[in-house]
């Protein structure tokens, strides 16, 4: 089931979920929910885009969001953020 508004703030809200998983839930619905402002949205777009040597300059000053943006493209992220319910 698609995740809806409601389990999505929960999920932001809730103590199950890591401050990693968090930040890459408020990037994967940005586009719909229009959660995070024009900063983090270019911020998330520069990461996504950057190959590791630029990575890892943007994790000197965003440490949280690369290590998010590195287990969500390169680990599980995905399935345990599935696994604690929340259609991502």
């Amino acid at each position: 089931m698609p995740a809806t508004v409601e389990s999505i703030f929960a999920a932001m809200d809730s103590p199950d979920f890591t401050p990693e998983e968090r930040v890459v839930i408020a990037w994967q619905y940005n586009a719909s929910m229009q959660m995070m402002g024009g900063f983090l949205t270019a911020l998330w777009e520069a990461i996504a885009l950057a190959d590791d040597d630029n990575l890892d300059p943007l994790e000197c000053g965003f440490p949280l969001h690369v290590r998010a943006y590195r287990d969500w493209s390169q680990g599980d992220m995905g399935q345990r953020i599935r696994a604690k319910g929340l259609s991502i």
